[in-house]
This record gives structure tokens, C-alpha cells and sequence, in this order.
């Protein structure tokens, strides 16, 4: 009774759950001991699971690595990579794929240890593929699981661009960033690419046969999984509906005619399964033909640097993308004839700060605060970000900027591109002056002065813009326009704010001024009405001018202004 017991499931999944504990306390030797009792009693267990196989494998395989025995777990990772394959969910097949790169990484086996990041990293793509319909929160934070698989593979990607430079290593370096850049609002635009397909009968017939036939495959796979389940009962453990089945082991003393039956219902199945899988790829490679917005939304590529080249940059262009590492600043510049990456060796938390210090005096809701802005700081966050690459540019040329984390929020405009001692000098001699208000950042040498910036949220955002534009609208009215509105109507109409107000709209504006009953007055401004007059006679067309009375607020909200060119109030 005790040994049938020993050899229960349960107790194969015991000795797992007790291995993983003693990994995480560090105890690798005794983890070793408990997972290799796993392994073994799984072996002997009736209807032995190839989930906990290829778990024990894993898990003796990070035993072994943690006491250096690399060479030893090596086929163990191959067994848990193959066994989470056959019947793993895709997030246990990425993890297994990621455990296994890392050991070849710290072997030195970096093309190996490559190849399979690069599987990982491609299960995971595939995890956040479904996970749409969910809140943002929730596929934030599972992709948030998984950043350090897209760190590590980068680092294996520069290290190998190091070693053998002219290999593409670098080039596929930025097509690995692409993907990890601002993945919800990336999915948003094309998520508005695509709802313009609603109406196209093509596109709908070659969708309802896609999700029938992934409807199909699910029951398949399902029935193949149930087909070469052993004798005593299907796996318990989690269930994919992506992955093969492994083949049924012939049983001893089993009925030939059964098992003929089995054999016979295992090969319909692999027929269908087949079949199936066929026609689905026929249906998706039209579908990538005629609507490839739609497939990027369900199976988004990278953006790379022959896309940006070859379609994406226009003559005169170039683009510019940041990525943080924790020790480095990447720096990728790409022009439709020229691709540059620089490791620039300034840490994530340094350039984070000079960002925010950058950006505290703007921020502030008192603009004087605009003197503690520090020309020095501007200058440094300068020779990290363009000083590396502006050999490569020239004077007046359009950049596109895609940023990372802080550099977000950092116009590059704002940067000094000089802050040597003769500017040091002129900068305090203006600051002692005391003249105009700022005078001293005015002969500053602003980068915004080199350039013409725009920026980007992500380089599927450049892709979405310029591959999938939206059809041209159409107007109806040339402009709308409000002008010279009565502010007032009499003594008795005024407007009559409190304190606060009176002295925020007295400090705000010059035009307003208190009249003698104490009320705020706002003068006329009948040459706003002109203004509006003349700009509809240049635009010719219909256009619609409110004046006076009808150039009130409850008017302009109440209109639909979708096929209005141009809508707006002239200021005096």
C-alpha cells in the first residue's frame, strides 16, 4: 500500500512543489534530490503526466545550473522544452525556452541561447495576443512578467553585434524594441485601422472562416490530446490548446481489436487536425495579402530597419529611437540610406533624473520658478542622447523621435548644445543684469535651432500613419466662426464674481477691467467680427458666422462640426 502510494501522482506533484521551494531558498543541492525523485516516481506512475516531466526537468535543470553543472542540465532543458511543448499552456513553454536560454547565455553559447530567447519571446507575443478584452491594467502587468525575457535577449542580441559586427545583430535589435513599445495604444491604432473593415463583405467571409476554423482546431486538439492520453486517464495539468498531443505509448496485454479502433480514431483525428491547420494558413495568408492591419492586430510584427527604409522615412527624414537599459543608453538612428546603433554607457536612473530636474521648473505652477531651469542639465542629457549620433544629421533636417519611459516627456527642442565657459559667462552677466525677465536663456544655443522634431509613441505608431491612412474627409462647410459675443447686456447683467475669481481674471487678462458698480466688464471686440467676415470671404464656400447674441457657448457645443474644415473665434 505504501509503495502505491509513493508512486501516486499527488506525490510526484509534491516532490515538485517541495523542489521549486528549496530553488527558491537556495538550497540547490537538496532541490536536486527532490526533483529527481520527481522525475523518477513520474516514470513509474500509471498514466504519467508529460506536464510534471517536463516541470521536474526544469526545475533539476536550474538545480544543476545554480552548481554549475551547465553541461549536465542541458538535456534536461531540451526534455522540459520538448515536454512543455507536447502539453504546457504557451506561458510555460516561454518560460521553459527563456530557463534554457539563460543557461546557454551563461555558458557563453550566445547564438544557442539566442535561438531560444527568440522562441520565447515569440510564445509570449502570441500570450498577449489573447489577452485582448481584458482591462488594461491586467495585460500591463502580464507583459510586466515577462520584460526581463526582452532585457536579457537584447543583451545576447548587443553582445554578439559586439563580437561579430556586420551580422544584423543590431538591426534586429530594433525590431526587438519595437515590440515592447507602448504595446495598448500601439493595439489601439490598429484597432482603428481595422474598424473601417466593418462594411467589407470580403474581409467578413474571410474572418467568420478564420475564427470557425480556430474554433475547430481548439475541439481537434482537444480530441488528439484525449486520443493518446495513456490508458488510465488524460493529463489534469494545464492544457493548451496550441501545442501537440504526444503520441500514445503502446500498453501491454491491451485487446488488439481496441487497440486497432484507437489507432484508427488517432489517425481520423490527425486527418482532420491536418486538414484543418491547411485550409487555416491558406485563410491567413490572404488575409495577410489583402488585410494586413487586421493580422498585425492578432499578430503584430516588428517594425525593422528595412521597413523604415524601404517605406516608413521619407526623402530627407530621419528617425531616432531610445531604449533604457539599467547600465546603457541605446541609441538607434535610421535614415532611408544609413542605420546606426550606439551604446551610450549612462545608467537608466541618471538620465531619469536630469529629465525630471529638467522638468520641474515647467511643471511648476509659478513661472518663475522657469530661472531654476539649468542649462548645465540640458547640456548633459545633449551629449547622452544626440551628441553620439549628429554626425549623422544635418542642419535643419526633420527627426522623428520614438522615446523611452522618461524621455517621453522630454522635448529634445530644449536641449543646450554648448555649455562651455564662455557661455557660462555670458549666462550669468545677462542674470546679473536683471533686464528682461529670462534674458539670459535667450542666447542660449537650443538644439531646437538644428532641427525640426517630431515625436512618436512607438514605431508601429510611424507604420500606422503612413501604411494604413484613413480614407480623405469630406466638408461641407468651409468654417464655422464665432465673434464679438456680448459679454454682457446692461448694468444690471453683469457678471459678478467672487474674490478669488476677480483677482485670477484681473491678473490673467488687461482687457478686463472693473467697471463702477463693482462688476468685472469685458470690452467689446467688434473687429474679431470683421476678422471672421473677411477669412469666410477668402475661403469662399459655405460658411456659417455667429455674432453677437448668437456667438454663445451652448451654440457651438449643440453643433456638429465633423464636416467643418475649420472652426474656431478670431482673437482681436
Amino acid at each position: 500500500f505504501e509503495s502505491v502510494a509513493l508512486e501516486h501522482p499527488d506525490t510526484v506533484e509534491a516532490s515538485i512543489v517541495l523542489g521549486s521551494a528549496l530553488l527558491a531558498l537556495g538550497r540547490a543541492a537538496e532541490a536536486e534530490q527532490s526533483l529527481r525523485r520527481a522525475l523518477a516516481l513520474n516514470e513509474r506512475t500509471r498514466g504519467g503526466s508529460a506536464t510534471r516531466a517536463a516541470k521536474a526537468s526544469q526545475g533539476l535543470a536550474i538545480a544543476l545550473t545554480q552548481q554549475g553543472r551547465i553541461a549536465e542540465a542541458e538535456p534536461l532543458l531540451r526534455r522540459a522544452v520538448a515536454g512543455a511543448a507536447q502539453s504546457g499552456g504557451l506561458d510555460q513553454q516561454a518560460r521553459y525556452e527563456r530557463t534554457y536560454a539563460v543557461s546557454l547565455r551563461r555558458a557563453g553559447q550566445l547564438p544557442a541561447a539566442l535561438d531560444h530567447y527568440r522562441s520565447a519571446l515569440d510564445l509570449v507575443e502570441r500570450v498577449f495576443a489573447q489577452t485582448q478584452g481584458l482591462d488594461e491594467a491586467t495585460r500591463e502587468n502580464f507583459i510586466g512578467r515577462f520584460a526581463s525575457y526582452y532585457v536579457e535577449c537584447l543583451d545576447v542580441l548587443l553582445r554578439l553585434d559586439t563580437a561579430r559586427p556586420g551580422n544584423g545583430y543590431d538591426r534586429e535589435a530594433l525590431a526587438l524594441v519595437s515590440r515592447t513599445q507602448s504595446r495598448v495604444f500601439t493595439e489601439l491604432l490598429r484597432k482603428a485601422d481595422v474598424a473601417k473593415l466593418g462594411g467589407d463583405a470580403a474581409f467578413q467571409d474571410l474572418r467568420k472562416r478564420q475564427l470557425a476554423l480556430k474554433a475547430s482546431l481548439v475541439q481537434l486538439r482537444r480530441a488528439r490530446t484525449l486520443a493518446n492520453a495513456p490508458a488510465e486517464g488524460a493529463d489534469d495539468d494545464d492544457d493548451d490548446d496550441e501545442s501537440p498531443a504526444p503520441a500514445a505509448a503502446p500498453r501491454a496485454n491491451a485487446d488488439p481489436l481496441i487497440e486497432a479502433r484507437l489507432a484508427a480514431q488517432r489517425n481520423a483525428v490527425a486527418k482532420s487536425l491536418g486538414d484543418a491547420e491547411r485550409e487555416l494558413a491558406t485563410v491567413e495568408d490572404e488575409l495577410w495579402k489583402r488585410y494586413p492591419r487586421y493580422m498585425e492586430l492578432t499578430q503584430p510584427r516588428p517594425v525593422t530597419v528595412e521597413s523604415l527604409q524601404r517605406t516608413l522615412l521619407r526623402a530627407g527624414e530621419a528617425l531616432v529611437s531610445y531604449y533604457l537599459l539599467p547600465d546603457r543608453v541605446l541609441v538607434f538612428f535610421v535614415a532611408p540610406d544609413r542605420f546606426r546603433l550606439v551604446q551610450v554607457p549612462r545608467a537608466r536612473s541618471e538620465v531619469a533624473a536630469l529629465v525630471a530636474a529638467a522638468r520641474k521648473p515647467e511643471e511648476a505652477a509659478d513661472f518663475t520658478q522657469l530661472a531654476k531651469l539649468d542649462p548645465a542639465g540640458l547640456n548633459a542629457l545633449y551629449e547622452i542622447l544626440v551628441k553620439p549620433i549628429e554626425g549623422e544629421l544635418r542642419d535643419g533636417q526633420r527627426l522623428l523621435v520614438v522615446g523611452d519611459g522618461p524621455l517621453h516627456t522630454l522635448p529634445l527642442e530644449m536641449l543646450v548644445t554648448r555649455w562651455g565657459q564662455p557661455e557660462r559667462q555670458a549666462f550669468q552677466a545677462a542674470r546679473e543684469r536683471r533686464g528682461v525677465p529670462f534674458e539670459e536663456y535667450a542666447m542660449l544655443p537650443w538644439l531646437g535651432a538644428r532641427y525640426r522634431f517630431a515625436y512618436l509613441p512607438s514605431l508601429s505608431a510611424l507604420a500606422s500613419a503612413r501604411l494604413y491612412r484613413k480614407s480623405a474627409l469630406t466638408f461641407d462647410r468651409e468654417l464655422v466662426s464665432f465673434a464679438d459675443p456680448v459679454f454682457e447686456r446692461g448694468t444690471g447683467d453683469g457678471i459678478k464674481p467672487g474674490a478669488v475669481s476677480r483677482g485670477a481674471l484681473e491678473a490673467l487678462t488687461r482687457a478686463a477691467k472693473p467697471s463702477a458698480a463693482g462688476m468685472i466688464s469685458f470690452p467689446r471686440l467688434p473687429e474679431t467680427a470683421d476678422e471672421a467676415r473677411g477669412i469666410a470671404a477668402t475661403l469662399g464656400g459655405r460658411a456659417d458666422v455667429y455674432l453677437r447674441e448668437q456667438a454663445q457657448d451652448r451654440k457651438s457645443t449643440r453643433l456638429n462640426s465633423s464636416h467643418t474644415d475649420i472652426s474656431g473665434m478670431p482673437s482681436s
